[in-house]
């Protein structure tokens, strides 16, 4: 828990990526998905549900490792199911 939030935190120690491959992996463009959308659909549903400053993003060292954030605002199931419904 960080504040209001959920901050999952998921760490590997491969091979990392350079700061477009960062980019092209949460960015919603259908014009120029290349390979899975898995990420990026995750990160647009998360954006459009909560605003955008929740949702996906890396950190990556080349040659160390990568590490992906998924933000998402700490609410009870009954709140959460009021927001993606679009009920206010």
């Amino acid at each position: 828990r960080q504040g209001e939030n959920i901050l999952f935190t998921v760490k590997d120690d491969g091979p990392g990526m350079t700061a477009q491959q960062m980019e092209d992996a949460v960015s919603f463009n259908m014009n120029q998905i290349k390979g899975g959308y898995g990420i990026k659909n995750i990160n647009f549903r998360i954006k459009l549900c909560f605003g955008e400053e929740y949702g996906v993003r890396y950190e990556s060292v080349l040659g160390e490792g990568t590490t992906a954030f998924i933000l998402i605002p700490a609410m009870a199931m009954e709140e959460a199911e009021v927001k993606i419904e679009g009920r206010s």
